[in-house]
């Protein structure tokens, strides 16, 4: 104990003294103890700046030429229909699988893997873009119809940044 104004301890209460918690070591229960750090296996995530924009652009290109010019009035018709929709839409997938494959073959052959997977997904996020909309009820004049276009969009076009990653990369 110290007494009040003095610079030393009063004779004899050496052997009471009970340090204060902030002298001694905090108190760390083992539910409360600091975390241990994450280890994260070194490897390299990076991508090629160059490449990979000039190969997303390719493959924006790429999904335009394939919505826009290869698709005609009947598929995208059809693939929208309640029956009957698999043919337009095994079709429409179709083209834009061809021209990422023909985009691989052209840059990295042997990511020709990536046809059956872009088919794959494009096919998936458009029909589930369909019967979602069928559920719902959309029609263009509804503003959740427009919201669903364009989160479409979004998918499609987030699976083209992977494949760019992917082409530029592997």
């Amino acid at each position: 104990m110290i007494a009040f104004g003095s610079p030393r301890p009063l004779p004899g209460s050496e052997s009471t003294r009970t340090p204060c918690r902030t002298e001694r070591e905090p108190f760390q229960s083992p539910a409360f103890a600091p975390p241990r750090p994450i280890v994260v296996p070194s490897a390299s995530l990076s991508v090629p700046l160059v490449p990979f924009v000039l190969l997303a652009a390719g493959l924006a290109l790429k999904h335009v030429v394939a919505d826009f010019l290869f698709q005609t009035g009947a598929i995208a018709r059809g693939k929208e229909r309640r029956h009957g929709w698999l043919a337009p839409l095994a079709l429409h997938a179709l083209g834009h699988a061809g021209l990422t494959l023909a985009l691989a073959l052209a840059l990295a052959p042997r990511l020709w893997w990536l046809a059956p997977v872009d088919f794959t997904i494009h096919f998936c996020a458009d029909r589930g873009k369909s019967m979602l909309g069928h559920r719902l009820g959309l029609s263009t004049d509804d503003v959740r119809f427009w919201w669903l276009i364009g989160f479409d969009q979004f998918l499609h076009q987030l699976t083209n940044l992977g494949l760019a990653a992917a082409l530029a990369t592997l």
